[in-house]
C-alpha cells in the first residue's frame, strides 16, 4: 500500500490533475473578490442615490437627500439631527379646492413639486388672523396654500430599530397658529433626547378648515360639510404611515401628542373611523374635552358668515360660487368672531357667563367624527389606544379676562357671586369655601388671581378632563393615565401678550420643547429639572416602557410639581356614579 500510494503521488496524470484544480480554485477566489467588490460598488452606488437620512451629509451643504412618495427632498443638519421642513403632504386646497376634502401628493414624483425640493424652510402657515398683533381680522397673514409636514430624525439612529415616532398636533383655538409657530415645535435636543422620529404639520384653520355649511355640502358626495381640518390631520398620519420609514421612524409605533386644540384634535381622531390604525399611542394636553354640536345646528348658525360675506344667494351653486371668489382676508373679515357663535372664544379663560355660549368650531358630521368623542369612548366605539391625560392648574391665567391686580378679597368674592349664582344660586358659598383666604398665603392681587385662575381652570378644564379620563378608562380596554402640572415657571413668561405666572396653559409644551428662544424666557435649574421629568416619563410611554409607579386612572393621578413628580395620587369619582 504504501508503494501504491507513493506511484500515485508521483503520477504526472495526477500532478496535472492538482494543477487544474488550483486553477480552477484561483479562478473562483478572484470571481468570488470580484463579485465582493461589485456587490460593495453597487451597495455604495445606490445608497448614495437612494440616500436615507443616516447616510452620506453634503459636507458642502450639510444638507441630505431622502426619496419619498413624491418625489426627492433635501433636509439640512441641526446638530446631531436631520430636519426636513415644509414639505408638501396634500395638493394646495385653493380656488375649487378649497372647502374639499385633501388629496395627497402620491406616489407619482412632480404632483406637488419639480424635481429635488430644498426641504430646509418651513413652508407657510395656513391663513389666519394676526391675532397677536391685531383684532382687525382683514390682517390675514399666512395663505391657503398652507399643507405642509415637518420631520426631525437622528443623523445615526441608536440601533438598527426603528424609532418610535411622535407627531405633534398644535393648538390654538383650531383658528391660529402652525406646526413651527414661534419655535413651538418639537427640537433637536428634545429629538436626540426622547431618541424619536418628531413630525408637526400645518392644517387648514377656522372658516378655511371648520365651516360647515349646507350650500358646501350640496356639492358633497358625502352631503357634509366641516371639519376639513380634521381631514388634513388624517391624511398627514397616512403621510407618516407611507413614508416615515425613510426617515428610520416606526410606522407601527406612532403616538399623537397635541396641546389646547391639538389635544381636541386627538380627540376628534379617536372618534373618527377614518383615522383607525394611523395612531397608537396618544397624549392629550389640556385638551376642550366635550363637544357634541351637530352638523346641522352649526350649518344653521353659520348662515350669519353667508351674510358677513355677502354671498347669500337663492341657490347653492351660486352661492358657492361667490364664496370660492372670496379672498382671504373677505373670509376672515366675515367669521362671527365677537357675535354668536363667538369663534373668538375670548371668554374661555373666565368663569362662565350665564346665557353666554361659543358657537362649534368642530362638530359631530356623521363622517369624520360620527358620534361625540366622550359617547364614542364610553361606548367601546373610539380607535382604542394608550391615553396619557394632562392639564395644568392654572390654565385660564395665560391670558386671563379678569386681572385682580389691586383687588381685595371682597371685590374676589363679589366677582365669583356674580358669575356663579345665576349656575347654582347658594351653592356658591361652598364655592367660596374652597377657594378661600385661609388657604391663601396672603390676601395679595397676586393670591386673589392664584384663586381665581384656579378656580376658573377647575371650572373649564380641570373637572371636564377628569370626566374624559373616567369615561376612556371605563370605555377602552388599553391603560388611560391622568396628570396634573402644578410646576410654575420660575419668573413670568410671555407666550400671548401676558406675562403670565402659576401652572398655566401650555406651560407644559413649551417645557417639553425646551423653551423655545422666541419666548425670551431662560430657564432656571428648577424649570429645566420639570423639563426633564416631563421628557423622562414620556419617553417611558412613547417606547412602551411607562413608570412602574404611574397607575392608571382613577387609581392615580400623577402630579409634576416645583420638586418633581408625585406618584400615587388617589382619585374618589364615587360620587359621579348614577
Amino acid at each position: 500500500m504504501e508503494r501504491q500510494d507513493s506511484i500515485i503521488y508521483n503520477d504526472p496524470a495526477s500532478s496535472l490533475t492538482r494543477q487544474r484544480r488550483k486553477r480552477k480554485i484561483t479562478l473562483a477566489l478572484v470571481v468570488l473578490a470580484f463579485v465582493a467588490i461589485l456587490a460593495s460598488l453597487l451597495y455604495y452606488y445606490f445608497s448614495r442615490k437612494v440616500k436615507e437620512y443616516e447616510e452620506v451629509i453634503k459636507d458642502e451643504t450639510q444638507q441630505i437627500e431622502v426619496k419619498i412618495q413624491g418625489g426627492v427632498i433635501r433636509g439640512i443638519l441641526e446638530g446631531n439631527v436631520v430636519v426636513f421642513k415644509g414639505i408638501p403632504y396634500a395638493i394646495p386646497p385653493v380656488d375649487n379646492q378649497r372647502w374639499t376634502p385633501p388629496v395627497a401628493c402620491g406616489e407619482h414624483e412632480n404632483k406637488c413639486w419639480n424635481g429635488s425640493l430644498n426641504a430646509s424652510e418651513f413652508g407657510s402657515m395656513c391663513a389666519q388672523q394676526d391675532v397677536l398683533h391685531s383684532r382687525d381680522p382683514s390682517k390675514v397673514i399666512g395663505s391657503e396654500d398652507c399643507l405642509f409636514i415637518n420631520v426631525w430624525t437622528l443623523k445615526k439612529r441608536p440601533s438598527e430599530k426603528p424609532l418610535p415616532v411622535l407627531v405633534y398636533i398644535h393648538g390654538g383655538f383650531l383658528m391660529y397658529s402652525s406646526g413651527d409657530w414661534n419655535g413651538l415645535h418639537p427640537s433637536p435636543e428634545m429629538v436626540s433626547e426622547m431618541k424619536v422620529v418628531s413630525v408637526s404639520f400645518n392644517y387648514r384653520l377656522n372658516a378655511f378648515g371648520f365651516l360647515a355649511l349646507h350650500s358646501l355640502a350640496d356639492a358633497s358626495a358625502s352631503k357634509t360639510s366641516g371639519n376639513y381640518g380634521f381631514m388634513d390631520q388624517i391624511l398627514a398620519l397616512k403621510w407618516v404611515q407611507a413614508n416615515i420609514r425613510k426617515f428610520g421612524g416606526d410606522p407601527k409605533s406612532v403616538t399623537l401628542i397635541g396641546q389646547s386644540s391639538g389635544g381636541t384634535s386627538e380627540l376628534a381622531l379617536l372618534a373618527s373611523p377614518g383615522a383607525a390604525g394611523l395612531f397608537h399611542r396618544a397624549i392629550i394636553m389640556s385638551a376642550s374635552a366635550v363637544y357634541n354640536k351637530s352638523w346641522e345646528d352649526a350649518a344653521n348658525d353659520n348662515k350669519i358668515f353667508v351674510n358677513n360675506s355677502k354671498c347669500a344667494r337663492n341657490s347653492s351653486m351660486a352661492e358657492r360660487e361667490c364664496l370660492y371668489k372670496l379672498s382671504p382676508s373677505q373670509i376672515e373679515a366675515a367669521i362671527p368672531w365677537d357675535v354668536y357663535p363667538y369663534w373668538r372664544m375670548a371668554d374661555q379663560n373666565d368663569l362662565p357667563t350665564k346665557n353666554l355660549f361659543d358657537g362649534a368650531v368642530a362638530v359631530v358630521d356623521k363622517l369624520v367624527v360620527p358620534k361625540p368623542p366622550l359617547v364614542a369612548m364610553t361606548t367601546g366605539e373610539a380607535n382604542d389606544v394608550p391615553l396619557i391625560i394632562g392639564t395644568t392648574a392654572q390654565e385660564t391665567n395665560l391670558r386671563p379676562v379678569k386681572n385682580f391686580a389691586n383687588s381685595t378679597w371682597e371685590d374676589y368674592s363679589a366677582y365669583v357671586r356674580e358669575k356663579l349664582l345665576p349656575f347654582i344660586g347658594g351653592d356658591v358659598n361652598k364655592v367660596l369655601s374652597m377657594y378661600n383666604r385661609t388657604q391663601l398665603a396672603d390676601v395679595s392681587s397676586a393670591s386673589l388671581q392664584f384663586a381665581y385662575s384656579s378656580m376658573a381652570t377647575d371650572v373649564r378644564v380641570t373637572c371636564s378632563n377628569d370626566v374624559l379620563a373616567l369615561n376612556a378608562s371605563r370605555g377602552f380596554k388599553n391603560p388611560v393615565y391622568r396628570y396634573v402640572v402644578t410646576n410654575s415657571p420660575s419668573k413670568p413668561i410671555n407666550l400671548i401678550g401676558f406675562q403670565a405666572t402659576f401652572a398655566i396653559h401650555m406651560w407644559d409644551l413649551v417645557a417639553l420643547f425646551g423653551f423655545p428662544t422666541a419666548f425670551d424666557y431662560a430657564p432656571s435649574s428648577k424649570d429645566l429639572s420639570f423639563m426633564r421629568d416631563l421628557r423622562r416619563e414620556f419617553t417611558k410611554f412613547i417606547h412602551g416602557e411607562l413608570n412602574t409607579s404611574w397607575k392608571e386612572y382613577p387609581e392615580n393621578t400623577v402630579l409634576f410639581t416645583d420638586n418633581g413628580v408625585i406618584f400615587g395620587l388617589i382619585m374618589d369619582f364615587s360620587h359621579m356614579d348614577g
